[in-house]
């Protein structure tokens, strides 16, 4: 009887170390949530980015500008869209990329009308601070510029804004 008693103890105590070890399992863990939230961000950005022209009224074709100056391009969050408008100070304003007609102007009352585009002006970002180069440019016809006057220098401004 006293090993019967012995063996009982055993396994009552067994019991109760195994079932305070089975309640710490089944009780319910701390638990931490993580959530990220990717923003929808898109920067355009061009520094020191001029388009010249060199009119020669002799010529009979258009005439394109020569850019001078690192690249104009847009970075945007991966996938987002975005669209780019332009707005000459002396002309007119649309999408960048269908064109805008600008107008160049001298210290007088003289212009040359003239065609800016940027061939990426629509489209969705690449993410990984990757951009997309907007590929400015700008003409103007034989007819635009054979009537101008010779002036020290016609000038126009344009201001790009991105949509997204």
């Amino acid at each position: 009887m006293k090993k019967t008693l012995m063996i009982a103890v055993v396994m009552l105590i067994t019991l109760i170390v195994a079932t305070g070890a089975f309640a710490a399992s089944i009780a319910p863990a701390p638990t931490v949530t993580v959530n990220g939230t990717v923003s929808a961000v898109c920067t355009l950005f061009t520094s020191g980015t001029t388009l010249n022209f060199t009119i020669d009224p002799s010529f009979a074709g258009p005439i394109s500008a020569t850019q001078t100056g690192s690249n104009t391009a847009v970075k945007c969050t991966n996938g987002h869209a975005f669209t780019v408008t332009a707005a000459s100070l002396f002309g007119g304003s649309g999408d960048c990329t269908l064109g805008i007609t600008g107008t160049l102007k001298d210290a007088g009352a003289n212009t040359i009308p003239y065609t800016f585009t940027c061939a990426n002006g629509t489209g969705t970002g690449f993410g990984g601070g990757q951009e997309k180069n907007l590929a400015i440019a700008a003409s103007v016809t034989a007819l635009q510029y054979q009537a101008a006057v010779v002036s020290a220098t016609y000038t126009d401004t344009v201001t790009l804004t991105i949509s997204y």
